[in-house]
C-alpha cells in the first residue's frame, strides 16, 4: 500500500534524468522507524536517490497494526481504534528516500535551520492548497536532531521546544493551517510526528509537487494547480482509513 501511494503520485523523472526507479529495501531495525540513503547520483541538474533502506522495529507493527490508544489519552476518540498505521509509517519512510527533508539541502531548495522550504514547485502547492499569501513551506525545527530541518512543521508536542515528553497527549499537535477539506497541515504524512489520536495521516498537493523540485514528474502535472485540487483529493482517497 505505501509502495501503490507513491507510485500512484509519482509517473517518472524530469527531462534529462535516464533513472528509471529507486531501489527501497525494508528491514528489522530501528528504534521506531527510519530510511537510510544508501546510494546517489547527479543527473540533468539534480542529486537524486538510488537506493536507500527502510527499517522498522517489530514492535511497532504489532502496535500499529491495530491501534488501540495505548499509549494514548485518557479517553481516545473510539472513531481511530483499530486503525492501521504500518502503511503510513513506511510511506513516510519511503518519502524520505525518495528525497523528501534528505534532498533537500543538496537540490538547493532548503537552507538548513531556516524553517523555509523554498523550491518552487512546493512553494506554489502549498499557496494554492494552505496559505495563498506564504513564501515559502514552514519546515519543522522542533524535535530531534532527527527531526528537525527534514520535516513539515507540525506543532511537536513531543518536544522539549513546543511540548511536553513528559505528557504530550494531552497536547493538540495541530496548527490551525487547513485545506480546502478541513485537513490540518499538521497530520500530513511528512511532518515530523505520527499522531494516532487524530487518526491516519494524509497526502497533500504540497508534498506532491515538492518532488517535482527534486527531478521527479509527478501526476497531476498542472498548468495551474488549483485545477489539480479536486482530481488531488480523489486520487489521496488511497489514504483512506482502513481496519
Amino acid at each position: 500500500d505505501a509502495e501503490a501511494l507513491w507510485e500512484s503520485a509519482v509517473t517518472g523523472y524530469q527531462p534529462g534524468i535516464s533513472r528509471t526507479g529507486v531501489s527501497i529495501t525494508v528491514q528489522a531495525g530501528s528504534s521506531f522507524a527510519d530510511a537510510q540513503l544508501t546510494g546517489t547520483t547527479n543527473q540533468g541538474g539534480y542529486q537524486l536517490t538510488t537506493s536507500g533502506r527502510v527499517r522498522v522495529n517489530p514492535g511497532v507493527i504489532d502496535a500499529f497494526g491495530s491501534w488501540n490508544g495505548t499509549p494514548g489519552p485518557i479517553n481516545p476518540n473510539p472513531d481511530f481504534l483499530g486503525l492501521n498505521y504500518v502503511d503510513e509509517i513506511l510511506a513516510h519512510e519511503i518519502g524520505h528516500i525518495l528525497g523528501l527533508g534528505t534532498q533537500w539541502l543538496t537540490n538547493g531548495v532548503y537552507v538548513q535551520g531556516s524553517g523555509q522550504y523554498t523550491g518552487q514547485f512546493g512553494v506554489a502547492a502549498y499557496q494554492a492548497e494552505f496559505d495563498p499569501n506564504a513564501t515559502f513551506v514552514p519546515v519543522e525545527l522542533a524535535g530531534s536532531a532527527g527531526t528537525q530541518n527534514t520535516h513539515w512543521d507540525q506543532i511537536m508536542r513531543s518536544s522539549t521546544q513546543e511540548g511536553d515528553p513528559g505528557d504530550p497527549w494531552s497536547l493538540d499537535p495541530r496548527t490551525g493551517v487547513t485545506d480546502s477539506l478541513g485537513r490540518d497541515r499538521a497530520l500530513e504524512v511528512m511532518t515530523g510526528a505520527l499522531d494516532p489520536d487524530y487518526g491516519e495521516p494524509f497526502l497533500s498537493l504540497t508534498t506532491i509537487q515538492s518532488l517535482r523540485d527534486l527531478g521527479f514528474a509527478v501526476v497531476p502535472e498542472p498548468a495551474s494547480i488549483s485545477m489539480a485540487l479536486g482530481l488531488l483529493a480523489a486520487a489521496l482517497l488511497l489514504m483512506r482509513p482502513r481496519r
